[in-house]
């Protein structure tokens, strides 16, 4: 999910800087990342699977910390491991807010996912079908939601003075 996010997260950067978009430069930057988001994509799951094993508490809260840190590398131009503390440092500041928007966007894909799935099972049993119409919804609902979180992200960013 993290190195998904990164093409629309930089789509929504150009746009509200340029008014233009270059795909260019989003497949550049979505390549010249993509290597070390996937190694820290790896370590977030590890790390919020633990914490999830450890009465969910700690796993959430190890998620809304580093939740941040693809905006804040794609955003600031940085290294992934560079925007883990000034990602930590805005969770300490929005943490409700940012567990809040965490908790909406899952529960939103997962009740859309739940209809869907009992739609589909109520027409047909076929795996195919479901596995279909549940990747069909992913690639609908991550795009919107990638970039209402970086809006939100930017806008709070720049309300709180954030660095």
């Amino acid at each position: 999910m993290v190195i998904a996010q990164v093409p629309f997260i930089q789509f929504v950067n150009q746009y509200e800087k340029e008014s233009e978009i270059k795909y260019k430069k989003i497949y550049y930057i979505f390549i010249t990342n993509a290597f070390s988001l996937f190694i820290f994509g790896i370590c977030l799951s590890l790390l919020t699977s633990i914490g999830t094993i450890l009465f969910i508490l700690p796993g959430l809260i190890v998620l809304v910390f580093l939740f941040g840190a693809p905006y804040e590398a794609i955003l600031e131009n940085k290294s992934i491991w560079k925007s883990i503390k000034p990602s930590t440092n805005f969770a300490k500041k929005r943490f409700f807010s940012l567990l809040f928007v965490i908790i909406i966007v899952s529960l939103t894909e997962l009740i859309i996912g739940w209809i869907s799935m009992y739609l589909i099972y109520s027409i047909t049993t076929s795996l195919l079908a479901q596995i279909m119409v549940q990747m069909l919804l992913n690639l609908l609902i991550v795009p919107l939601l990638v970039i209402w979180v970086t809006y939100f992200y930017k806008e709070w960013k720049e309300k709180y003075q954030l660095a």
